[in-house]
């Protein structure tokens, strides 16, 4: 009878805690952005075409031809990588992988410039193969990220 009480508690505690941690409140940050009624679309890319393709595909979700908000953008993308470091042998080993993107803003009539700017420090890897993997999965962050800052602002611009 005893034993029975102790884990009849620890059955209603792991219950209790598994509610409150189902409904712990998590949501996105940019879920609000997601959900924008905008029409954006590209008119003019400039600037380093593999990133500007990321940012294309990150922006269509946002071809919403319903509505009444419509944006026409240009785009202008740099794509740099600085060395920080190098060894002994003159090999790098440390680099900032930096992108750059310069946004023109016709809504309206009205013209906005937007710049923005991510940039990541990163420890060379022996495997050039990986390492090219790596710096994908980055430039599409940067590209992801850069887009849902943009709309953002477009969220703000009236």
């Amino acid at each position: 009878d005893k034993y029975y009480y102790i884990d009849m508690n620890k059955n209603i505690i792991f219950l209790i805690l598994l509610i409150f941690l189902n409904q712990c409140g998590y949501s996105p940050i940019y879920k609000g952005s997601m959900e924008s009624d905008i029409n954006i679309r590209i008119i003019n890319m400039e600037g380093n075409k593999e990133f500007n393709n990321k940012i294309n595909s990150n922006i269509r979700k946002y071809y919403n031809n319903n509505s009444e908000k419509r944006y026409l953008i240009s785009i202008k993308s740099r794509i740099e990588k600085n060395t920080i470091t190098k060894d002994s042998k003159g090999k790098i080993t440390n680099y900032e992988i930096i992108a750059i993107v310069a946004f023109e803003i016709n809504h309206n009539g009205e013209k906005n410039n937007l710049t923005l700017r991510e940039s990541l420090k990163i420890v060379n890897n022996e495997d050039s193969f990986e390492q090219r993997k790596y710096e994908n999965v980055i430039k599409n962050n940067f590209a992801s990220s850069m887009i849902e800052k943009l709309v953002i602002k477009l969220n703000t611009l009236k």
